[in-house]
């Protein structure tokens, strides 16, 4: 279980709320309930098996504010896996705030067991719903054009927050969409707190811990002490101890906070890429960044 201390500055937007939140709580607990206030609901597990029934995470609107006044009623044709549906109208949608394992990677076979599940549980769900609704993104479309948006069963509850909650997806904050990136990275530290999924393992392939840095390409979470903080044209670039470079726009990434990285372990996590010969990763979000006790 990482605890998690975020200190990677503020969120994309947020207003006077989020800066109180940034300056003044330092506590971690107080921190996550902040964030389920903030969202107005409570996971409502009692163990580390959650039902396969129907969606046990509450109300998402306080988090999506505005956006819901722009949802709409669909009909999903097929699930692709956990974070990808296809709609009968022919659209694509990646679900917003996660990243579940694929089906067909064979660099995460290990989590094929949890990519099956999954795609039943999100299958399970919509076939009982009484509505599935979709909330769009502040970005619209990925570079692949599938639709970017919230996926909701019944108008209220969040098929990501209860796939991250169950332990059979990860948080995963992509800006500029990233209303409820806080919250799910408190279900996800919960999930991991709890062995649910697919983090009852140490053995899983997103940690980069057992990797060449040279083969660290898409999706991955990894461990390193930061050892070194250059100035950029845009913002910071986070040299880490294995070679890792994370590059942070200076909204992201607060000049105090990064000065204080310097010499600390910390989790980072996001889609990596290689670039001149080194490994990369953007920080999109405080949420994908936390620091190692």
């Amino acid at each position: 279980m990482v605890k998690a201390q975020y200190t990677a500055g503020r969120p994309v937007s947020g207003g006077p709320l989020f800066c109180a939140y940034r300056r003044h709580i330092r506590n971690q607990n107080l921190r996550y309930l902040l964030a389920l206030l903030i969202l107005g609901f409570a996971p409502a597990f009692t163990s580390a098996h959650a039902s396969t029934d129907s969606p046990r995470i509450g109300s998402l609107t306080q988090c999506l504010g505005s956006a819901l006044h722009q949802s709409e009623v669909v009909q999903i044709q097929s699930v692709t896996d956990g974070d990808t549906v296809r709609l009968t109208d022919g659209r694509r949608v990646r679900i917003i705030g996660l990243n579940a394992p694929e089906l067909q990677k064979r660099s995460e076979k290990k989590l094929l067991a949890y990519a099956q599940l999954a795609k039943q549980r999100l299958e399970n769900w919509i076939s009982t719903a009484d509505s599935v609704r979709l909330v769009p993104g502040a970005e619209n479309y990925d570079r692949h054009g599938r639709t970017l948006a919230h996926v909701l069963i019944n108008g209220e509850y969040s098929v990501a927050a209860n796939l991250i909650a169950e332990g059979l997806a990860a948080s995963s904050a992509v800006a500029p969409n990233t209303r409820c990136a806080t919250a799910y990275r408190y279900l996800e530290d919960k999930a991991r707190q709890h062995k649910r999924g697919l983090w009852s393992s140490d053995n899983n392939p997103w940690y980069t811990t057992q990797k060449p840095v040279q083969t660290i390409v898409g999706f991955h979470i990894a461990h390193a002490k930061v050892i070194d903080l250059s100035r950029t044209r845009t913002g910071w670039q986070l040299r880490l101890q294995n070679g890792i470079v994370v590059n942070a726009k200076s909204s992201r990434l607060a000049q105090s906070y990064a000065n204080e990285l310097i010499g600390k372990r910390i989790e980072i996590r996001g889609w990596f890429s290689r670039y001149k010969g080194t490994t990369q990763v953007r920080l999109h979000h405080t949420s994908n960044l936390a620091v190692l006790p």
